[in-house]
């Protein structure tokens, strides 16, 4: 599922294990409620054996600090689901220079950026020119937050020169080259994820299982 809005993150409640009856479901942002109730009249079957439930998260609480539940409402009884934690938090980038096998002008130098945040893209850049690095790998953590590796060999010859490349994910990155030895960096606040949930601005929701 991916959401018709560019900027949005979208939680996802699955409740599992309900007889049937009337259900309700509302969602709480640092367990204040943030959505009304949604009810159903809900019905299991043997091909539908739980209830789902999306809701996208207003703007003005996609803040840093701010974590998210669910609540199932049933009869006299309520649910509160585990928190996702820290979704917008701060991203966390990494860069490092994967050692040299030689050092004639037709090797490469091999650098690797690792960005951890909400929907981490990751832009390589040299003397202001966008470069084409390796095409991302992306992994789901188990707090729900997203990894993304990116590699790019730069020539030896550049490299020698002290040519900068840059690792760049939103208003974050970093650089690297072989006059600097220790990476700069400029990290300011963009979106991340935590907790046993998965968030949705890409093609996946946060997920809550109660």
């Amino acid at each position: 599922m991916k959401s018709a809005q560019a900027d949005s993150a979208v939680l996802e409640c699955v409740v599992n294990d309900l007889p049937s009856g009337e259900v309700c479901i509302n969602f709480q942002a640092n367990n204040t409620d943030i959505s009304d109730l949604s009810c159903v009249d809900w019905a299991p079957s043997e091909n539908i054996w739980y209830l789902t439930k999306h809701f996208t998260i207003p703007s003005e609480h996609q803040k840093n600090g701010k974590v998210f539940t669910c609540k199932v409402h049933r009869l006299f009884k309520s649910w509160t689901s585990q928190s996702t934690g820290n979704i917008f938090g701060d991203v966390t980038i990494e860069l490092a220079v994967v050692p040299s096998v030689g050092q004639s002008s037709s090797d490469s130098q091999k650098l690797l950026c690792s960005v951890t945040g909400f929907d981490p893209k990751i832009k390589w850049l040299s003397q202001s020119r966008e470069k084409t690095g390796r095409d991302p790998d992306v992994t789901v953590m188990e707090d729900g937050r997203v990894k993304a590796y990116s590699e790019i060999l730069v020539p030896q010859q550049e490299w020698n020169q002290g040519v900068t490349y840059t690792c760049q994910t939103k208003t974050a990155e970093k650089n690297a080259s072989i006059c600097t030895g220790v990476f700069s960096s400029d990290l300011t606040s963009v979106l991340s994820m935590a907790s046993r949930a998965r968030l949705l601005k890409r093609p996946w929701p946060i997920v809550f299982r109660v």
